[in-house]
């Protein structure tokens, strides 16, 4: 794998990861439904593996396919702007937001 690729992965998943716990628990923090706390577990489960695969990614290993999921599962969320509006609405819907 090329150096300055096997950099860009390493910075997109172990930042990525941090900033998105952190970004998950900023949104939830006010929160007291169950649902909630569930989609924040899931959430933060999804960022902690992608911590997980950068630090695997800068010990050398290269887990191609597992970064292939981690950043497959993220691609909706980006690229399709009715998927984000209807996530939008089944979080308002569930959790009672304004």
């Amino acid at each position: 794998m090329n150096v300055w690729f096997r950099r860009l992965l390493l910075i997109l998943t172990i930042g990525g990861g941090f900033v998105g716990v952190a970004r998950t628990i900023q949104f939830f923090s006010h929160v007291d439904k169950v649902i909630a706390y569930v989609v924040l577990l899931a959430f933060v489960c999804l960022y902690g593996y992608g911590i997980f695969l950068g630090v695997k990614l800068s010990e050398g290993a290269a887990p191609l396919r597992h970064l292939r999921v981690y950043f497959g599962l993220q691609i909706p969320f980006i690229s399709s702007l009715y998927f984000r509006r209807s996530l939008g609405e089944l979080a308002s819907t569930l959790l009672h937001w304004p």
